[in-house]
């Protein structure tokens, strides 16, 4: 009596109907996370303080290093209290800014002298292995 003649054609295309808006709805939620979150970054910016670094301790704490005003100063941020540790002229903080493409290069530059005696030391390695493997393959044509 309640009962309808549901069709083939007709769960298909409530199915594929389905799945369109569950996929619309994942690209707009991510759209909209990367859309939200470029808009707090720039939000969160300021012209007077700047953020040099922070490291998390274990324990819930850390110690950020800001500029502000021409001073450095190093404090510990904790759940309960913020602790100005040290107060620094900018001219006496030392701050590396090396670009990383001369970074990479000087990497690279002395890998490339550790990879020299690397590839010797493999290449000697490689010689016992091969040995020995030789002298398992005797091993096990015997028995």
């Amino acid at each position: 009596m309640g009962y309808e003649d549901i069709s083939l054609t007709k769960t298909i295309l409530q199915l594929v109907f389905y799945i369109i808006i569950f996929v619309l709805v994942i690209f707009f939620s991510l759209y909209g996370t990367k859309l939200v979150a470029k808009n707090l970054k720039g939000f969160a910016k300021s012209r007077y303080i700047s953020l040099i670094d922070v490291m998390n301790i274990p324990g819930g704490s850390k110690i950020i290093i800001t500029k502000i005003n021409n001073k450095v100063y190093i404090m510990s941020i904790t759940n309960n209290a913020t602790t100005v540790i040290d107060i620094i002229e900018e001219d006496e903080f030392p701050v590396l800014e090396e670009e990383f493409n001369n970074y990479l290069d000087k990497y690279l530059k002395q890998s490339n002298t550790e990879s020299k005696l690397s590839t010797n030391i493999t290449t000697l390695f490689r010689k016992f292995n091969i040995n020995k493997d030789k002298e398992g393959k005797d091993n096990e044509k015997r028995y």
